[in-house]
C-alpha cells in the first residue's frame, strides 16, 4: 500500500505497507450452495429475507458462488428485494448508468486506486444499502478492500474528529458540459440534459450553484461529518473528507501533471463548512485511519456483497484485465 502508484496519499507515513484479508465480525461471508431448478428471482427472495434479518448485526454479507455473469442476472435477482431502489442521481463519481438501477461500478482508469468511502456521503439523500456484483475478475489486482465506520471512528485522534464534526464539511465540485470533457458530465450527474431540472435537483440537495459561461457547473454544499444510522439511531462518522479531497486527484493519471490548479479547481475538492481547508495532516490522518482498519477482499466471478453504507466503506485497487463490477444502490 504505501507508496503504492496512483494511490492517492500513500508517500505518508502512517499508510499500512499492506493490508490483510483479516476475519471481522462485522464481515459476514456465506458460500452459496447451488440449488437446482430454483431461478435467480427465488433464490434473490431468500437473500433478500437474509439481508433484512442480518444487516444490522454485520455491517456487510458477502455471498460467493452465485455465478451471476451479465447485467439482466444481476436484475433478476435483485426483482422482488423488499428495498426501495435508487439512481444515482447527483453523484460524483465515474460511472455508466446501464439498466434501471443497475450502474457500472466505475469508469475510473484501471491503473488508478480508488479511495475508501461511504457511498454518497456528501449529500443529504444517501443510500442506506448498497450491493456490489463482479462480473469478472480481471487478470491481476482489483481486490475491493472494505472497512467498517465503526473501526474508523475508535481510531480516529478525538480533538480532529470533533473539531470537523463542529465545523461541518464544505463538498466542492466542477462539472464540466459534456461538449468540454469526456470524464465527468453534470448531464450524467444530474441524469438530466435540462439545466433547469438539475438546478431542482441542486436546490432539492442544499446545493448552491454557478453556471459558467462555457456551461461548465461549479457547486458547493455544507454536509455534517456524521450522521445518524436510520435503524440503531447510533451517530456515525460518515463523510468523504479523503476521497472528496482534491489530493485525490493528485494522484489520478489524468491530473497529475496540472500542478497549477489550486485545490478547489479540481473536479472535487472538501474543506471546513466555513472555507478554510483542511490541514494537511489533518486529512493524511483520515486517509490512514481507513486504510489501517481494511480489509482485503477478492471480489471472484457472480459474488454479491451487500453492505450497510452508513457503516462499511469501499475502495477498488488498480488492476490488469477486464474486471467488470456492477452496483445497485437502495433507500
Amino acid at each position: 500500500m504505501r507508496n503504492e502508484l496512483n494511490l492517492p496519499g500513500s508517500a505518508h507515513p502512517d499508510i499500512p505497507e499492506y493490508i490483510s484479508s483479516r476475519e471481522s465480525k462485522y464481515l459476514k461471508i456465506i458460500q452459496y450452495q447451488e440449488e437446482k431448478h430454483r431461478s435467480l428471482t427465488e433464490i434473490g427472495v431468500k437473500l433478500n429475507k437474509y439481508i433484512n434479518n442480518n444487516i444490522i448485526k454485520y455491517s456487510a454479507i458477502l455471498i460467493k458462488g452465485l455465478k451471476i455473469k451479465t447485467v439482466d442476472e444481476l436484475a433478476e435477482l435483485s426483482r422482488d428485494f423488499d428495498f426501495e431502489g435508487m439512481t444515482y442521481n447527483s453523484g460524483s463519481g465515474f460511472r455508466d448508468q446501464l439498466s434501471g438501477s443497475v450502474y457500472s461500478a466505475s469508469e475510473e482508469p484501471h491503473d488508478f486506486t480508488i479511495e475508501l468511502h461511504n457511498e454518497m456521503s456528501y449529500i443529504t439523500t444517501s443510500p442506506s444499502k448498497i450491493l456490489f456484483c463482479c462480473i469478472s475478475e480481471g487478470t491481476k489486482g482489483g481486490e475491493s478492500p472494505i472497512c467498517f465506520n465503526r473501526d474508523i471512528a475508535r481510531y480516529l485522534n478525538k480533538d480532529i474528529a470533533e473539531k470537523i464534526i463542529k465545523r461541518k464539511i464544505r463538498y466542492i465540485r466542477n462539472i464540466q458540459d459534456e461538449k468540454n470533457t469526456k470524464y465527468i458530465t453534470w448531464q450524467k450527474t444530474f441524469e438530466t440534459k435540462c439545466k433547469k431540472k438539475a438546478e431542482e435537483t441542486m436546490k432539492r440537495q442544499g446545493i448552491k450553484w454557478e453556471w459558467k459561461q462555457n456551461d461548465d457547473l461549479s457547486m458547493y454544499n455544507i454536509v455534517d461529518a456524521t450522521r445518524q444510522h436510520p435503524v440503531t439511531k447510533e451517530s456515525v462518522w460518515f463523510n468523504q473528507v479523503t476521497a472528496n479531497h482534491s489530493t485525490y486527484y493528485q494522484a489520478h493519471p489524468a491530473y497529475q501533471n496540472q500542478h497549477n490548479l489550486q485545490a478547489n479547481q479540481y473536479p472535487f475538492h472538501c474543506c471546513y463548512g466555513d472555507g478554510e481547508e483542511f490541514e494537511d495532516e489533518t486529512v493524511s490522518h483520515i486517509r490512514a485511519a481507513h486504510w489501517n482498519n481494511a480489509i482485503a477482499l477478492k471480489l471472484e466471478q457472480g459474488d454479491v456483497i451487500f453492505m450497510d453504507n452508513y457503516l462499511c466503506n469501499h475502495s477498488r485497487m488498480a488492476f490488469e484485465g477486464s474486471r467488470r463490477v456492477l452496483v445497485q444502490m437502495y433507500r
